[in-house]
This record gives structure tokens, C-alpha cells and sequence, in this order.
């Protein structure tokens, strides 16, 4: 549990940031983000997160995805929409 605050407090002194310059062609995103942009949004800090836990031997994996959204009585299905990610 120590390892994985440890995480939590080097990645909270990266500033969110929604207007990050991607990665360069060809670079790791997680390498980018931790020693060159040093700032970035939810999916670079959880990439970063899983790649440094499991370094120090904490079994980690992300999931990321959607909400089911709203079930469409009419449609007789789910509707998922960008407000559900």
C-alpha cells in the first residue's frame, strides 16, 4: 500500500492538463509523459500508474471505457453516448 501512495504523490505533482501535445511518432506515451511533457490528462496518469506499480511489483492493470449509457424504450436498446466515457 506504501509503494502505491508513493506512486500516487510523484504523479500528483504533474499538472492535468486537457491540451497536452501528443507523444512524438514512435515514443512510448507513458515515457513521454513522466520525463518529458511532465503533464497530461486522465488515461496518461492511469497509463503511468499501471507501468510504475507493476515495476515495483504491484500487479496492476487499467480499464477504461464507458458507462451502458441510458436503455431507449423505442429503440429496444442501450444508447451510449459521449457523456458516458
Amino acid at each position: 500500500m506504501a509503494r502505491a501512495r508513493a506512486i500516487e504523490r510523484y504523479l500528483r505533482q504533474f499538472p492535468y492538463d486537457l491540451d497536452v501535445a501528443p507523444p512524438p511518432p514512435g515514443r512510448d506515451v507513458v515515457d513521454y509523459f513522466l520525463f518529458d511533457a511532465q503533464r497530461g490528462y486522465c488515461d496518461y496518469y492511469g497509463s503511468a500508474f499501471v507501468v510504475l506499480a507493476r515495476a515495483v511489483g504491484i500487479p496492476a492493470r487499467l480499464a477504461i471505457g464507458y458507462t451502458m449509457g441510458s436503455y431507449d424504450q423505442e429503440l429496444g436498446c442501450y444508447v451510449v453516448a459521449e457523456r458516458n466515457a
